[in-house]
């Protein structure tokens, strides 16, 4: 067997198992898209390849047919330029609306293809903030309507997520001007 083969077979193994060992994450029980779509300022976030050197960072969402389109924007810092990704998302749970796969690799994304997973574990009483994370505990964000959240919102948030087994020792405050 190669060395390449073998390296592969571990790193799927490894990455199974550790899926496998993550509690399943609890997400809110009764999603309304409705009061869900709209503007999203990040103002956390598990550090990521795709928002690399970003900061402005929002999201938007809109609900078309039974799909939401997603608008995610940021500035990227060392240049100034905006940076524009479209994507699908797709309600994966029907029962709690709050896990969804989202796709951004555009031909794709009207089947759900090479779609990353998308769960909300919390949301304001009136939908002014969120917590929303991965499965795999790689990718996490807190949300909000505004570009401030009370610090005393964004430490429960936090407590929800580490409850949840998300490492938070690399999170960063996403600037917002």
């Amino acid at each position: 067997m190669s060395n390449s083969l073998l390296g592969l077979i571990l790193l799927l193994s490894t990455t199974l198992m550790a899926n496998a060992q993550q509690p399943e994450l609890k997400t809110v029980k009764n999603l309304d898209l409705e009061r869900y779509q709209g503007l999203w300022y990040e103002l956390y976030r598990l550090p990521n390849r795709f928002e690399e050197g970003c900061i402005n960072v929002s999201a938007t969402y809109k609900i078309k047919g039974q799909k939401l389109e997603v608008a995610n924007k940021c500035i990227l810092e060392a240049t100034g330029e905006e940076k524009i990704a479209n994507g699908t998302a797709f309600v994966e749970n029907e029962t709690t609306r709050a896990s969804l796969k989202v796709s951004f690799v555009p031909f794709f994304q009207r089947w759900g293809l090479f779609a990353g997973d998308y769960n909300v574990l919390e949301v304001g009483p009136n939908y002014e903030y969120a917590l929303v994370g991965s499965k795999d505990r790689n990718y996490l964000w807190i949300l909000s309507r505004t570009k401030q959240l009370d610090l005393s919102i964004v430490e429960e948030l936090k407590s929800n997520a580490i409850r949840q087994s998300f490492d938070l020792s690399e999170l960063i405050k996403t600037p917002q001007s």
